[in-house]
């Protein structure tokens, strides 16, 4: 059985960079499993049909104890079953079934993503990957053929390739070297194939979409890339830096399709302005207090789900311009209480990392005639900065209001 098998791989020592995966994706509320294509499943946990933030935490903290302690798929069982009776969740499939997907698909998932952060650390020593698959009478006969495939490490065929490449699907990826190559008989790496595309239509969109033949929908990216990106040679780095071109923002929408305002309403503040301060010291210490600590989380609530953002105090100030230390004091108002809040899946233009960042706006008026946008962007759920520009930008406010629209708060008042 494919749980058997994902079993004995998790025997004995926890595998790290496995663990590491799966702790830090965020949790996300899904209708379907198509919701989310490609690279967003490294960002995101998900379980189909479960939009309560308890109930997908819980889901997720069993996953995450599975894959750390190697609780077994019966185990697992177990604590679904207790979630599921918890939060009275009704969901679709039989169960056995639908614990089998959930558990197998995350492990074997978050393996490969392992693997593939370990094989990236041996390039310099075995730049060449062997596609093995699992060689039984249950392997896709695609999957048959690409057995024994060796290829660079950076050819983009492992881009979409890569494993796993379906449901249940069971690959593996081999290190190889020179030495490897020759003593197979091996000249150099075997010729890319090409084995072409077939149709997928989005049941949301009616959209069609080529997928890679042998691969099922959804299953065409690599899991380790997404997460933390690929090596790049120094050339490409240069040519991506000129292109100037960072990040591609997979998730569409905008604030002109939600409906939303041009310009934003501005709340009176709570709290007054600061001092500037000369150090980087005072500067942790001033965002600490406003805080009420080292570090803090911030929620807001979205139906029924919550979005975490944690701020860390000294993570901030060593990021933050010193000049900028006298709006400290608006930074809890506006993560509690935001106008907007946007999510946006995206990719690094070279690397093929994906981010799940988001944004919270608002806008304050400090005196008459002169309201101020504040913008504060995360990434993954840890707070990367924020940005102060007059509310009348509009051309930098609507580009920040891009994705999809998770919160609003709408008022009467506008700019």
């Amino acid at each position: 059985m494919a749980s058997e098998l994902i079993n004995l791989e998790f025997k004995g020592k926890p595998f790290a960079a496995a663990v590491d995966y799966l702790a830090a994706k965020v949790n996300l509320p899904t209708e379907h499993w198509y919701d989310l294509t490609g690279g967003m499943h490294s960002r995101a946990f998900v379980v189909a049909g479960a939009t309560k933030s308890g109930l997908l935490a819980d889901f997720h903290s069993a996953i995450n104890k599975a894959i750390a302690s190697g609780t077994t798929l019966e185990q697992f069982r177990q604590d679904f079953d207790l979630t599921v009776a918890k939060h009275g969740w009704s969901f679709k499939g039989d169960r056995n079934w639908r614990t089998r997907v959930i558990y197998n698909t995350n492990i074997q998932v978050a393996y490969q993503a392992g693997r593939y952060k370990e094989l990236r650390g041996l390039e310099s020593a075995a730049p060449y990957w062997e596609y093995r698959s699992k060689r039984d009478g249950r392997v896709r006969e695609q999957h048959r053929q690409w057995d024994g495939l060796i290829l660079r490490a950076d050819d983009q065929w492992w881009d979409s390739h890569y494993p796993p490449n379906g449901w249940g699907c069971r690959c593996r990826v081999w290190p190889r070297t020179q030495g490897d190559l020759r003593r197979a008989g091996k000249q150099g790496p075997d010729q890319t194939p090409d084995d072409g595309t077939y149709e997928w239509v989005d049941p949301k969109t009616g959209e069609v979409l080529p997928v890679p033949k042998g691969i099922d929908q959804g299953w065409d990216y690599n899991p380790g890339q997404a997460a933390w990106g690929k090596n790049l040679s120094e050339e490409a780095m240069n040519s991506w830096q000129a292109s100037g071109d960072k990040w591609q923002r997979l998730t569409s929408g905008d604030w002109q399709s939600y409906d939303r305002p041009e310009m934003l309403p501005a709340d009176m503040p709570k709290a007054s302005l600061g001092d500037k301060v000369a150090t980087r010291e005072e500067l942790q210490a001033r965002i600490a207090a406003s805080l009420g600590g080292a570090e803090k989380v911030f929620r807001f609530q979205a139906g029924e789900f919550s979005y975490p953002v944690l701020v860390n105090a000294e993570t901030l100030a060593a990021h933050m311009d010193l000049d900028r230390s006298a709006f400290v004091p608006l930074l809890p108002e506006l993560l509690s209480d935001p106008f907007e809040v946007w999510m946006s899946f995206e990719q690094h233009s070279a690397s093929g990392q994906v981010v799940l960042r988001q944004r919270l706006i608002k806008a304050v008026q400090l005196e008459k005639d002169n309201d101020l946008l504040l913008v504060v962007h995360s990434a993954n759920g840890l707070m990367e900065g924020w940005t102060f520009i007059p509310a009348t930008d509009l051309k930098y406010l609507n580009k920040q209001r891009q994705g999809k629209l998770v919160y609003r708060r709408d008022s009467d008042r506008a700019v």
